[in-house]
């Protein structure tokens, strides 16, 4: 998207990223997911330029619609991805929109199909049409009394087995259970509206934080002092992306946007943040290449050229 040297930055960013690395060791779905969906990117910026050149974009929009149904799978956070896309997809000039809506809606029917033998099953199975039925275990958990009353997990996430008393029980199967505590959580969201404002700025503070609540003084402060690189210059990559690959940039960006409002909806964490690393980082090393450039410490080369838009 921004040239060779970028390209070039943003692995060596991903590869020594502390959070990126101390997570990876760990058996989490994150860590597909995070290669997931930079390859989703990947393959969908390929069909952007490939539709926008009027060149064959349907393999590719169908690689991207396979890796991108993987990926939300994998980790639902992704979800709002899809409609964020579309939306952009409307909103591009006249003479560039009908390829790429083609392209967008291809792509969301390829993950629907992928999509649609776990829903079938879940229906045939449990009988109800659904992909999961743990969300109100995570919704509840992260919005009630107990977690709103406490400064120090706000925003954040506790198991519900110390949410439940004889008001709140979670006796029935693994459906009913599921629909009472999103039940659960939206009572208390309705019953303390004055609450919500608070609860959903510690959301957004726990998924920006640079600070992991950790005594392990070496990771508390090599996520500190890297993330307080990455961020500023990720913000300023987008800037500059905006300004020369507006739709890559959008479709780039797509996944990070939905997992701070999939956070909004439950909580906030590095973890699920840094699932997205390979993607921000890209807007990130534009960043300090143009930056490096701008203090002479890198000459302007052909391969940093703008790509087609």
């Amino acid at each position: 998207m921004f040239g060779a040297r970028a390209g070039l930055f943003a692995a060596l960013g991903v590869a020594f990223l502390p959070c990126h690395f101390y997570y990876a060791q760990h058996f989490l779905s994150e860590v597909p997911y995070g290669a997931l969906i930079a390859l989703a990117c990947l393959l969908g910026i390929v069909t952007l330029r490939s539709a926008d050149a009027g060149e064959r974009w349907l393999l590719p929009a169908l690689a991207t619609g396979l890796v991108f149904g993987t990926a939300l799978l994998t980790r639902p956070q992704v979800a709002f991805a899809g409609a964020i896309v579309l939306v952009g997809a409307l909103l591009s000039p006249r003479a560039l929109r009908t390829a790429r809506l083609r392209a967008a809606l291809v792509i969301s029917a390829t993950s629907m199909l992928l999509l649609a033998p776990w829903v079938v099953r879940n229906h045939l199975v449990l009988g109800k049409t659904t992909l999961s039925t743990i969300g109100g275990f995570t919704f509840w958990g992260a919005n009630n009394a107990v977690i709103a009353a406490d400064p120090d997990q706000i925003g954040s996430w506790m198991p519900v087995d110390a949410l439940i008393d004889a008001a709140h029980p979670l006796d029935g199967d693994e459906l009913a259970n599921d629909a009472a505590a999103w039940s659960y959580g939206l009572d208390y969201l309705r019953q303390n509206a004055a609450d919500v404002p608070r609860l959903l700025l510690m959301k957004v503070v726990r998924h920006f934080s640079a600070f992991r609540n950790t005594t392990n003084r070496m990771v508390y402060w090599s996520f500190a002092v890297s993330w307080l690189l990455v961020a500023p210059l990720a913000l300023a990559g987008i800037v500059l992306g905006w300004r020369r690959a507006r739709a890559a940039i959008v479709l780039l960006m797509a996944p990070v946007v939905s997992t701070l409002l999939t956070a909004l909806v439950f909580y906030g964490s590095i973890r699920f943040r840094d699932a997205d690393a390979a993607l921000y980082m890209v807007p990130a090393a534009a960043a300090a290449v143009a930056l490096a450039k701008r203090l002479g410490i890198l000459r302007d080369v052909a391969s940093d050229a703008p790509p087609r838009r």
